[in-house]
This record gives structure tokens, C-alpha cells and sequence, in this order.
């Protein structure tokens, strides 16, 4: 900065204060080129052509530090070759001149770029291509904080005269604040578009949940019907039809996928966690699973064993159905994608278990590596926007992490870091009890008409006698009498929400109650909040008569109370 007293200008000689005004005058020209600037590259464009322009220097650079990175980033440039020099061209801060002038907080000059070791050799070698022998580097500071360097050619043979080297600190010093003042109102700029995405966001939520919960009930009974004319085909011994009807379960399975992500995505995917000792066996069935009807195979490589994890089983599963599914669909023709699991032990950290999805597809755009965790967004046509989007959400909630890599022309590699449980033996499998007799009265309670059909068909064709009703009211009324009847239920199965009514949740005290020996059934689309010991089962909508019958069969083996 120029910042003489009265009495030391006064002592200058006539050739130096020439040399000052003239400075002042280029660093006011230069302010001036640059004051309307809209944007941090617009401000850099226009700082290097205009102190090229004003000045003696014939190459200009402004580079902008990154911090993260540890290195600087080329913004703009002035008469050099950008073959030499493209766009985010960087810079190491250890090993350069320009770093050694950001670590000394003063100009670095120098008048042999050829044979400087402190100019980093690349830079080195296209500087003395270009014929550029003398050079002086600049730090652009804003108070204490370094943004960037300002980096100047001089001609050959001369050198930077003292009030030269004044002119470009005070450059510098102009430069910097002028940079901060773009990166605050990008700063600024940013959280209000967080803000509003946020914003977006929660009303999406809210939207997607109301959608889902609607959708996956009109699901629940189509499945649910769909299941029992297979098993009615079964006992007539049409094949024919059984293998139709097959078909049309798994297209209503993959629209139960979807509707499941839409509802991790709005409630956020909260886990329901249980102790799980054979994730080897989840992940080579859902990759199996995921890859089937593609072209494309999927490599199964697991160092086994990967021990105990607690976590939601079917969330995890949905994650590398996700990431296989987006592999197969990014790689070409008769290609592979890999999926590799291991435990690891990094030191003095819990074990981790990674999973790693790899594909040689055509690979991921830097613009859109930002984003391919945000919700809705997709590059490809045909996309939804949510299985990364749900997948980051699910990893993240069981305190792990979902990072990617990718290479344009090579393909991408998704990995997942999920936290272990220090134990590492796994858990002997208790032996199978008998078979639970499916007999005696049952209740239902479900706001969806289809929903009640469905559920009361089931059940009767296990062997129950079916009570259902609408809501949470009527269901603590047939609870009651049943009890007075001395025909207490064997078991309720109840639907977590009722619009404009009583759910699940309200009712179960009442219930417990009423009937001590009833086991309680939680069925929803969403995993339930309560602890799972607030329910002897939990059955996730929509079902199969076999799923149903597996949540009985866990409900009625509880111990506790008396059946």
C-alpha cells in the first residue's frame, strides 16, 4: 500500500512522484475497469485485461486459493497461451512462487524463470516455451485471510522497479477486497438458495409422504389380491395363470420400491434396527436380484465373514438395489459391474463395512457430481431423482457414509461405509419352534376399504375368523366386546394412520388393556417410530399372504403373555 506522510512525499524526488501519480492514476483506471463487475470471474476477467492494458506487464494471471485443496485456481488470464494455461488451471501453495509469496505475505519476483526451482516446473516449462524470463507474484489478501495471487510477466532484461512493486501490492491489495466482496454476495447467494431448496424440499416431502402413503395403501390391495388369485390358481392347478399372475407381483413389486423410496424420503428415512449376522447373504441376493433382466452381469466379491452390523436390513438392501440397479443402467451392453464387500479396521476407529458397486459406464459429468445426491435430480431420461437421493438418506441415518468417484469414459465407483459392531462372531441361530396354529378371531383395523378386504381375506384363508373395522374407535368398541363376550382376538393387526382418526399408536394402551393376551400387529408403509418392543410385529405395506404369515407367526411366538 502507498501510505507516506506529507513530509516523506515532499523529501521524493520529481521522478518518483511522477511514478506514484502514474501508479495512482492505473490503480484508479484499473478500480474503475472492474467496479460494476456482477460475479467473481467477471471481477477477474476484468482486473487482468485492465492491468495489461494500464501497465507495462504483458501476461497477467489471477488465481483464487482453495483452501480444501491446498492449491490455487486459475480464474482468469491476459496474453498467454490457454492451451498453456485452460481454465482452473492450478497451482500447489507448497512448490510455487506464488505459495512462497502467500507464505511470506509479500511480492516474489523473479528474473530466471527458466532456472527458478521455486516456480513450480510445469508452470516453469510452459512460462520459458512462451519466451517469459522474469515474473513477480503477488498476494491477494483480505485482512488476515488469503483468497488468491495476482501474478505478473515482465519484459526480459528489465526488472520490477521499487515503485512498480508499491503498484502491484496496492493491486493486490484492491484485488483482495474486491474478491471478498464477490464471495460474500456468493456466500449470500448460496444460503438463500439453500434456504429456498430447503424449503422446496419439506414441501416435497410433505407431498411425496401424502402421495406414497395414499398410493401404497391402493398397493396393499393389489397385492394383497393379486397374491390370493395366485394361491387360487395354485389349488386349481393352472400354471398357465400362475406364472401370469407371477409376473404382474413383481411389476407391483418394483412400483412397492418406489413408493418405499418416496416414503424414506419423506419421513427420512428413520431405520428400524435389528442386530443382522448375514449381510453377505442380503447383498448377493439383492445384487442377483437387481441385475436380473438387464443385460448386464454383477460380479459378487465378498471377503468374508463381515460379522455383525445393527441396522434395518430392508433399507440396506434397498441402497444396493439402487446402486446396482443405476450400474447396470450406466454400463453398456454385455458388461459387468462389481460389487465388493469387506470389514475393515482402520486404527483406533469402530470396524467399518464397506461396500463398493463399480461400473465401466460412460461415467459421471463434473457439474453433476454436486448434485447426484439431491432429490429429484437426474441426468439420465426416464429417471426419478430419488434412488441416490434416498439411498445418501438411509446410509446417513444409520451413521455411515455414501461417497462417489467417477471418471468420464471409465466408469464410477459407489462406496458405503457402515459402521460394525466390535464383535465379530456371529450369532447362533436359535432352533426353528414349532409352527404356530393359525386358528381363532382376528381383528383388523385399516381406514382403506380395499385394504380391509384384502387383509380379511388373507386371514380367513389361514384359518382366522375376521372382525374388521374402519378406525381405532370402532376397533377399542369390538375389542371390548369381545372381552364381555369371553371371545377375547387372538391377535390385531393395525394400520399405523388413520386420516381422521384414531391409528394404531393411540390405540395400543387401550388395547392392552382391554385384552392383555392379544398380540398387536403394527402394519404401515412407514417404519414405525415406537421401539419394536411396543409391537409383537411389525408388517411394512403392501403384503404377501406369506409375509403376513411370517408377521403372525413372530407375533403369536411372543413370550411374555399368555395366548
Amino acid at each position: 500500500m502507498i501510505e507516506d506522510t506529507d513530509a516523506e512525499l515532499a523529501a521524493l524526488p520529481r521522478e518518483e512522484l511522477v511514478g506514484r501519480a502514474r501508479a495512482l492514476q492505473t490503480v484508479l483506471r484499473v478500480a474503475r475497469a472492474v467496479s460494476n463487475a456482477r460475479s467473481l470471474s467477471e471481477l477477474a476477467e476484468r482486473f487482468a485485461g485492465a492491468v495489461a492494458a494500464y501497465t507495462r506487464f504483458p501476461a497477467v494471471v489471477v488465481l483464487r486459493y482453495v483452501p480444501e485443496h491446498a492449491h490455487f485456481e486459475l480464474l482468469a488470464q491476459h496474453g498467454f497461451d490457454e492451451s498453456k494455461f485452460p481454465p482452473r488451471t492450478t497451482l500447489p501453495l507448497k512448490g510455487s512462487l506464488s505459495g512462497l509469496a502467500a507464505e511470506y505475505r509479500e511480492v516474489m519476483t523473479t528474473e530466471d524463470i527458466a532456472g527458478d526451482d521455486r516456480v513450480e516446473p510445469a508452470t516453469r516449462a510452459a512460462l520459458t516455451a512462451n519466451a517469459y524470463a522474469s515474473g513477480a507474484c503477488a498476494p491477494v489478501l483480505y485482512g488476515d485471510e488469503l483468497l488468491g495471487g495476482l501474478n505478473l510477466i515482465y519484459p526480459r532484461g528489465t526488472s520490477l522497479a521499487r515503485g512498480e512493486r508499491r503498484m502491484l501490492e496496492t493491486l493486490a491489495s484492491s484485488l483482495g477486497s474486491a474478491m471478498a466482496h464477490q464471495i460474500a454476495i456468493a456466500r449470500e447467494v448460496e444460503l438463500e438458495t439453500q434456504a429456498r431448496r430447503a424449503q422446496q424440499l419439506d414441501s416435497l416431502g410433505v407431498l411425496a409422504g401424502g402421495v406414497a402413503h395414499d398410493f401404497n395403501n391402493l398397493l396393499t390391495g393389489i397385492v394383497g389380491n393379486l397374491d390370493m388369485a395366485r394361491l387360487l390358481s395354485e389349488d386349481a392347478a393352472n400354471s398357465q395363470l400362475g406364472e401370469l399372475l407371477e409376473q404382474t407381483l413383481a411389476a407391483a413389486g418394483r412400483a412397492t420400491s418406489l413408493v418405499r423410496q418416496l416414503l424414506t424420503f419423506a419421513r427420512g428415512g428413520e431405520p428400524a434396527r435389528a442386530v443382522v449376522n448375514d449381510l453377505e447373504r442380503v447383498i448377493r441376493e439383492v445384487a442377483s436380484f437387481a441385475a436380473r433382466g438387464t443385460s448386464v452381469r454383477c460380479e459378487v466379491e465378498i471377503a468374508e465373514p463381515l460379522g455383525l452390523l445393527e441396522l434395518d436390513a430392508g433399507q440396506i438392501a434397498q441402497v444396493i438395489q439402487n446402486l446396482v440397479l443405476n450400474a447396470c443402467q450406466a454400463s453398456p451392453s454385455g458388461g459387468a459391474v462389481r460389487l465388493r464387500a469387506r470389514r475393515e479396521q482402520p486404527a483406533e476407529q469402530a470396524p467399518l463395512v464397506i461396500i463398493e458397486v463399480i461400473d465401466q459406464g460412460r461415467g459421471i459429468a463434473p457439474e453433476h457430481l454436486q448434485r447426484i445426491f439431491e432429490p429429484f435430480f437426474t441426468a439420465r431420461l426416464g429417471g426419478t431423482g430419488l434412488g441416490l437421493s434416498v439411498s445418501h438418506t438411509i446410509v446417513q441415518s444409520h451413521e455411515g457414509r455414501l461417497s462417489v468417484r467417477s471418471e468420464l469414459g471409465v466408469g464410477s465407483t459407489f462406496r458405503v461405509e457402515l459402521p460394525a459392531l466390535a464383535r465379530h462372531e456371529a450369532v447362533s441361530t436359535p432352533a426353528t419352534p414349532p409352527a404356530v396354529s393359525f386358528r381363532g378371531r382376528m381383528l383388523v383395523m385399516d381406514d382403506e376399504l380395499a385394504v380391509r378386504q384384502v387383509s380379511a381375506a388373507l386371514l380367513k384363508r389361514l384359518g382366522f375368523e375376521v372382525v374388521a373395522v374402519a378406525n381405532g374407535t370402532e376397533a377399542i368398541k369390538a375389542a371390548t366386546e369381545a372381552a364381555a363376550e369371553q371371545r377375547p382376538f387372538r391377535a390385531a393387526l393395525l394400520d399405523l394412520t388413520v386420516v381422521g382418526g384414531l391409528g394404531a399408536a393411540e390405540i395400543a394402551l387401550d388395547l392392552r388393556r382391554i385384552t392383555p393376551a392379544t398380540r398387536l400387529v403394527l402394519s404401515s408403509g412407514f417404519a414405525p417410530d415406537a421401539s419394536p418392543s411396543d409391537w409383537d410385529a411389525f408388517l411394512q405395506k403392501p403384503y404377501t399372504a406369506s409375509e403376513l404369515s411370517a408377521a403372525l407367526q413372530q407375533a403369536l411366538e411372543t413370550s411374555g403373555r399368555e395366548s
